[in-house]
């Protein structure tokens, strides 16, 4: 043990000799003697250094280099490292990047153990996840400038892996965050700009900050947003072809894609060619999540749409013909956070995951939002045609012109919707409550009388109305409800009749009860929105799932529920087949109950009715 010591006090005697003998090359490279760190005695000192503690070797070698700018301190790190082959130049250049970021960058992940690292450069703190093109960037400059050396791709390579496992297991837990975090009772928005500056945005106000109190990152084609001045929203209906019934919605969108700790919505723009889909979601875009490709082609796959939003705030598709159904379901899984898992490359034992929720933004000529679900997360916006046209220069100088303002004039009203959304409250919210408080609080800002959330209703039930149009089996329901008003029986003897008397032309008609029996699942909601209710009983009989349809009653002005009823179940049919009337099947017609007591306006219970009003829905 006292032999340990021993050599353990003479290795750090040794060191001192060896950083004193450095400093005094310091000194005399400061009073001229370009030299002096050139003399044997200094080499071998600094070769012992280099090889017994790296971060002491670059802090001095820092220091020689700033004591005179005549010190070809390249050379000099050159032969100082005196190396014999590239096996060890690889090794010993790995380990030298990986002290001087230890030396200069603080390392530590995130809940997830993806490694970061964050640094002072130019007069303000940078964040980049480890392996990042910002970092490799920084690196490969730093290396240069301070070691004398271009990382090699194999070095560069081993040092990252190496750093990732010291930001894993030796660095602390902290949050990072992606063009917008929520903060004290306000929202830091990343300007993505060369000095790293934000936006903070409380009720009291806004106002541009240096180094923020949270770790930004960014991506490699992310942009700057424009530096706010003067407030003027009215700016922005130059510049985006948006109708004026529709202008909360996209006020509303905009400033909900600043709030990351809630759901968010998608918002679809549609219209004819030449209507400036294209441009109004590029605009859109500049003054919320800029970017150097700001419309990105319809994603192939599932894996693409989760791929684009990971490494971008927004996600954003440009001109897309048609959604599929897993497609749809990623958009709305997307929206309301979730993930996609897929087998990482050569292993059978392990995943490679990708969890994300992100504002959504798709053009499109026709609406392509089919799926209740995702109508339901969806705003729908048809864009009116255009008469006139302007070359894309004009209109590019006009918006750089004003986007300052404009951008300045969303941050005025985030304040005030700040201020106002606690006193905001829905007595029945939609799905998406917080949408609608923040929309109902950009009406009261505006001094907007009438109720965003029935605006937002009406474009819910008009693209609702859309999808039922492109389901046959919808079509065929509607037509059957016009009819009777009721029904019940089997999936199975339902898609008979459908069969039989409303069969619908379309790629959608399902082939099975079974596939009725989905579509009318799925569809449930949006005939719903149209007065027709459909359940399923909870357990399948010997014959089958059992359904019941029937029309919802409209309440009347005076408080009434006004409704046609005409009840039909399997036996019912089975009677029409064997020469009953429709006279025969009619139970009531256009019965008129009362809301409180279930019975008609004369006070009596309709015949064949009980008293539990079986009329009532």
């Amino acid at each position: 043990m006292n032999i340990i010591i021993e050599q353990l006090s003479d290795a750090v005697n040794l060191l001192t000799e060896a950083e004193a003998t450095l400093e005094s090359a310091v000194v005399a490279l400061e009073s001229g003697d370009v030299g002096a760190h050139w003399e044997n005695e200094a080499i071998e000192a600094a070769q012992f250094i280099h090889k017994s503690d790296l971060c002491i070797f670059n802090r001095l070698r820092a220091r020689l280099k700033k004591a005179n700018k005549d010190s070809q301190i390249t050379d000099w790190t050159k032969a100082v490292k005196k190396l014999s082959h590239d096996g060890e130049e690889t090794s010993s250049h790995a380990d030298e990047l990986v002290a001087l970021v230890r030396d200069k960058a603080e390392l530590f992940h995130n809940e997830k153990g993806d490694g970061y690292a964050t640094f002072y450069q130019n007069e303000h703190t940078e964040t980049w996840a480890l392996g990042s093109c910002g970092f490799l960037e920084w690196l490969e400059y730093r290396a240069f400038k301070e070691l004398g050396f271009t990382p090699t791709e194999t070095s560069t390579k081993a040092a990252i892996s190496t750093l990732k496992g010291y930001a894993k297991h030796e660095g602390e837990q902290r949050e990072v965050y992606l063009r917008c975090a929520a903060h004290d009772d306000g929202y830091l928005i990343d300007m993505t700009n060369d000095q790293w500056q934000a936006v903070e945005v409380l009720p009291s106000g806004w106002r541009v900050i240096d180094n923020p109190p949270v770790r930004f990152i960014r991506s490699s084609t992310a942009s700057a947003l424009p530096s706010p001045t003067s407030g003027n929203i009215d700016l922005l209906w130059r510049h985006i072809n948006i109708s004026k019934p529709n202008r909360t919605l996209v006020l509303a969108f905009l400033l909900e894609s600043w709030r990351p700790e809630l759901p968010f919505t998608i918002l679809e723009i549609s219209g004819e060619q030449g209507s400036a889909k294209s441009s109004t979601h590029e605009r859109l875009r500049q003054l919320s999540d800029p970017n150097s490709i700001p419309l990105r082609t319809a994603p192939k796959d599932v894996q693409d749409v989760f791929v684009a939003a990971s490494n971008n705030w927004q996600a954003s598709f440009e001109n897309m013909s048609t959604l599929p159904p897993k497609m749809q379901d990623a958009l709305c899984t997307l929206a309301t956070g979730g993930g996609f898992a897929a087998r990482k490359l050569y292993s059978d034992a392990d995943e490679s995951v990708i969890e994300v929720k992100r504002p959504v933004i798709i053009n499109c000529i026709v609406a392509i939002a089919t799926r209740p679900d995702l109508i339901d997360r969806t705003i729908h916006l048809d864009l009116p045609r255009i008469d006139t046209y302007k070359g894309r220069k004009e209109l590019d100088e006009a918006f750089s012109q004003d986007s300052p303002s404009i951008f300045a004039g969303l941050l005025d009203i985030f304040v005030s919707v700040l201020r106002e959304l606690p006193k905001v409250h829905i007595e029945k919210p939609p799905r998406m409550a917080d949408f609608a408080r923040l929309g109902e609080a950009v009406h009261r800002v505006l001094g907007i009388e009438s109720s965003f959330t029935a605006i937002y209703r009406d474009n819910r039930a008009e693209s609702l109305s859309r999808s039922l149009e492109s389901s046959p089996a919808a079509l065929a329901i509607q037509e059957l409800i016009r009819d009777r008003s009721r029904w019940t029986g089997t999936v199975k003897r339902l898609k008979e009749l459908l069969e039989e008397r409303y069969h619908q032309d379309g790629e959608g008609w399902p082939r099975s009860p079974h596939g009725l029996g989905k579509i009318l699942r799925r569809m449930a909601p949006a005939l719903r929105a149209m007065n027709i209710d459909v359940s399923f009983d909870p357990v399948r009989h010997r014959d089958g799932w059992h359904v019941d349809i029937c029309s919802i009653p409209i309440i009347s002005e005076s408080g009434n529920k006004v409704h046609k009823v005409h009840k039909f179940t399997d036996d019912t049919e089975k009677g029409a087949k064997n020469g009953a009337n429709d006279s025969d099947r009619e139970l009531v017609n256009f019965v008129n109950i009362d809301s409180e007591t279930k019975k008609t306006s004369n006070g009596d219970i309709p015949d064949g009715y009980s008293s539990q009003a079986e009329v009532t829905i």
